[in-house]
């Protein structure tokens, strides 16, 4: 203390400016040490033995003097080479600011009932919402946070940022931060005050603890008035698809993370795969206690709900068909879900109820233990033409949350009466055209005529209606809905005529043609002159005809002889002709089951605008597939490409070759849409898939033709997307460049529900959308919740609890709301920091004399000593 007392007094500054610290800017280190003590000791024993050995004739006491000057002189020259120096060192007390994290995902949408009254009165005191609308569940978890917390003016917000800056992020997925509230400081004597203490506050103010990739703030996140005081908060927005707690602990503790305590608002529903323990236990090793608020009921909701039911589109009187419900339950421990199967006529013209509803079936099952989804079949047949739909209705069961979503209905359901017309044409009897034709034939609705081109031509052909001959004109081919054509001959039956009227038969009657590729005929059948003209109504690309010569193709065939992998392309698990289950992971599973093949034709690409459902994958290359079943559309026709030929091995799967049938007659159902559905129709609207998470872009397909059934040339069109809601929205299609006549466009929805795809054709005057147009083929799609925050949306209290454990922070339920800003501590720590050292002789103005007078001083006297002693 006495010398620092003393070095205050030397360089003139008062004890308040900060301690002073002595330093010696060129005092060696290390081995100059060494050295500098060697020196030194050496012109002092120099200096020694100089006046030892000098005469000098005088008083006693004048060789000390005149040594003791010298060495003098000499010490005062090492201190000004040393170079003195003062450095100021000031204390600086810093204040770790304090993260309010919020949860903005989709659950904090849900409101709440609250059934205590104690904390019913005091979340009314203060939020100010009456205590009758918190009891029955009026506000969202939204609603009571932004009331709770308001836009950051209030005595709550305040009593935090008295402990230092308050920094507000939103979490869901990621995190995302609003603002950064300052620190209010109410002690004018703190170190704060400093200008030293105002550069460290600004620090706390940055947001340098949280990632680069989630400080982006947006406008308006901050307003501050002209004081630059009046900080505000923006409201909460729950619009998080999922809830990822150790993500947002993780940036807010992270290496570069400088907050000193953590309030978290949450309902506690994690939704990723890692464990915000660890997190909670990083927290705590770095003294980072997190409080956290819990927001929402702590008890499970009993709930049954009926989420989707499941139907085809187009069924044949007495066809069985099945209705498939999901249906999905919420802690109902062992109690049994009764279901009802209704049947609801509609009027075909404009959807409405048509008569009297009736029951068909009811259906009681049991559930999985906690909350589980199950999927309920009903298998119904209508007899009676026309529309109908099918509703599910789930009874009620005791303290049910809400019973608005215990019913729903399916799509509508369109029973046709007439029959079927299949022309099956092949080159000689493989398995798949005995199996197929069979199968044809035992199906009720099918009327099927058979052409085997190796048969003997005085044998009768097989078929429901035999033929003696092979239709070749467009009247006759127009007998039929769909024409199949399996590995066919070129050398036989086939001529430029027949070829002019399948391909009128495409353009103009809306037919369904169907070629499967083999190995007997593919090559000489596509390169052809005459046969090759079915590469322009393939949905395949398959290369110049006319270079598709015999070694090549063998070449290429060769190569895939060998078993390669069936996949079934999940963007096609829709497809009509591919759905065996409802369910996407189902019905994926099962295509899976499914034998692999050998044989396939070689193709270049799929043309745009098309669908690829099934590839071959190289198993040893998966880089080299071929797209083996190919949907697409040529004028009014739908076309499909299959380059194998060994469906019969799928007739091992399943009991009774169920899988193999089914295939094949969704394929028939498929490829007859076109005809019996559109008739003179001449707009049809497709989507990629029957559903979609809210989120997902939906892709529309349209094949749109003019007034004289020819594919349209315009180069935009406008599609109408009509939501749940009933409001209908413009989607502008763009042509597909090179396919005449179609269309195609992107559309995001907004909200969730059923919606429907429509359209007006150009040259008609009718602005009014209508769904019953017959001129034009609408869709429909379905669009649902993110399941994850749909499923759990109650109070995980439990897992917010160990968090706060952990981490040494504390649980508070939403009433204890004020507590929170005054159990957080307030976190102070002292910085040093030193001034830039400033040479000795430069703190004052008589100092600067003396260091650089002494020396002159000491030498004058020297040698005036001598002088007097004559000994110069």
């Amino acid at each position: 203390m006495l010398a620092e007392s003393f070095l205050n007094w030397l360089v003139g500054r008062p004890e308040s400016d900060g301690q002073v610290q002595l330093q010696w800017l060129n005092l060696p280190s290390s081995w100059g040490v060494f050295v500098a003590l060697a020196i030194v000791s050496a012109v002092v024993f120099v200096v020694f033995r100089l006046y030892q050995r000098e005469n000098v004739n005088g008083p006693l006491w004048l060789r000390p003097t005149l040594l003791t000057l010298r060495l003098l002189t000499l010490l005062f020259l090492l201190l000004l080479y040393l170079q003195p120096s003062i450095s100021l060192v000031n204390s600086v007390r810093l204040r770790p600011p304090i993260a309010l994290a919020r949860d903005a995902s989709a659950s904090m949408a849900f409101a709440d009932r609250m059934t205590d009254p104690q904390q019913v009165e005091r979340l009314a005191q203060q939020t100010g919402l009456p205590a009758a609308g918190l009891e029955r569940g009026d506000f969202t978890r939204v609603e009571v946070i932004n009331r709770l917390l308001g836009d950051g003016q209030n005595a709550w917000v305040n009593t935090l940022r008295q402990k230092g800056a308050l920094r507000v992020v939103d979490f869901a997925t990621d995190l995302r931060s609003v603002t950064t509230l300052p620190a209010i400081d109410n002690n004018q004597s703190d170190d704060a005050n400093s200008d030293a203490a105002k550069q460290a506050d600004d620090s706390n103010n940055a947001p340098a603890d949280i990632p680069a990739d989630v400080t982006a703030t947006d406008d308006g996140d901050a307003e501050e008035s002209e004081g630059g005081e009046d900080f505000r908060v923006r409201p909460l927005v729950a619009d998080g698809v999922t809830t990822n707690l150790s993500r947002a602990l993780g940036s807010l503790i992270g290496e570069d993370s400088s907050v000193g305590s953590i309030i978290l608002l949450s309902d506690g529903q994690h939704n990723s795969s890692e464990d915000p323990l660890e997190l909670a236990q990083r927290a705590a090793r770095r003294d980072v206690p997190i409080y956290i608020i819990g927001i929402g009921d702590p008890t499970r909701p009993r709930n049954v709900a009926v989420d989707e039911v499941y139907v085809r589109s187009k069924v044949r009187p007495a066809e069985p068909f099945t209705i498939e419900a999901l249906v999905r339950g919420e802690d109902l421990d062992d109690q049994a879900i009764v279901l009802q199967l209704i049947e609801q006529p509609l009027d075909p013209e404009n959807q409405q109820p048509l008569g009297a509803a009736r029951e068909l079936q009811t259906k009681s099952l049991q559930l999985p233990e906690g909350q589980g989804r199950v999927r309920v079949n009903f298998e119904h047949s209508q007899v009676e033409p026309g529309l109908y739909l099918y509703r599910v209705v789930a009874a009620s069961v005791e303290n049910e949350i809400s019973t608005e979503d215990n019913q729903r209905n399916s799509s509508p359901v369109e029973v046709i009466d007439d029959r079927v017309n299949v022309l099956l044409v092949s080159g000689g009897p493989q398995w798949d055209f005995q199996q197929v034709l069979w199968l044809l034939q035992r199906d009720p609705s099918i009327n099927v005529s058979g052409w085997l081109q190796s048969l003997d031509p005085e044998r009768p052909q097989e078929g429901n209606l035999s033929l003696k001959t092979l239709p070749r004109t467009l009247e006759e081919l127009g007998e039929y809905n769909v024409v199949l054509l399996m590995d066919p001959d070129p050398t036989k039956d086939f001529d430029a005529a027949f070829m002019d009227a399948l391909e009128q038969f495409l353009e103009t009657k809306a037919g369904g043609l169907l070629y499967m590729a083999g190995p007997n005929h593919a090559t000489e059948f596509l390169g052809r002159s005459t046969t090759g003209r079915i590469n322009r109504f393939l949905p395949v690309q398959v290369g110049d005809a006319e270079q598709l010569d015999f070694e090549t193709t063998i070449a290429a065939t060769a190569e895939l002889m060998e078993a390669g992998v069936l996949v079934a392309e999940p963007a096609g698990l829709d497809h009509p002709i591919m759905s065996f289950h409802a369910d996407r992971q189902r019905n994926a599973a099962q295509w899976a089951e499914m034998p692999n093949i050998y044989w396939t034709f070689p193709v270049a690409t799929a043309k745009p605008a098309t669908r690829v459902l099934l590839r071959k994958i190289n198993p040893n290359d998966p880089s080299i597939n071929q797209p083996i079943l190919v949907s697409g559309r040529y004028g009014a026709g739908t076309v499909l490409y299959f380059g194998f030929n060994s469906t019969w091995r799928w007739r091992s799967v399943g009991v009774q070759a169920q899988y193999y049938d089914r295939f094949w007659i969704q394929v028939v159902r498929y490829l007859v849409e076109s005809r019996s559905l559109q008739g003179q129709r001449r707009a049809l609207v497709e989507t990629d898939r029957s559903e979609y998470d809210l989120g997902d872009r939906v892709r529309v397909l349209a094949k749109v033709l003019d007034n004289q059934f020819q594919p349209l040339t315009e180069e935009r069109l406008t599609a109408q997307v009509i939501t749940a809601e009933g409001v209908t929205l413009p989607l502008e299609l763009k042509k597909v460049p090179g396919q005449a006549g179609e269309y195609q466009g992107v559309f995001a929805p907004q909200s969730v529900g059923q919606f429907s795809l429509t359209m007006v054709l150009p040259d008609r005057s009718d602005d009014l959308v209508k769904l019953s147009d017959p001129l034009v083929q609408p869709a429909s799609f379905r669009v649902r919740s993110p399941s994850l925050e749909a499923a759990t949306y109650w109070l995980n209290e439990r897992l917010l609890r160990q968090i706060a454990e952990i981490s040494g922070g504390r649980y508070f339920t939403l009433d204890q709301w004020n507590e929170v800003a005054e159990i957080v501590p307030e976190k102070v720590s002292e910085t040093q920091y030193e001034s830039r050292p400033e040479p000795l002789w430069d703190q004052t103005q008589g100092l600067r004399w003396s260091f650089f007078l002494l020396p002159a001083l000491l030498l004058t006297l020297e040698w005036s000593l001598r002088k007097k002693a004559k000994l110069l």
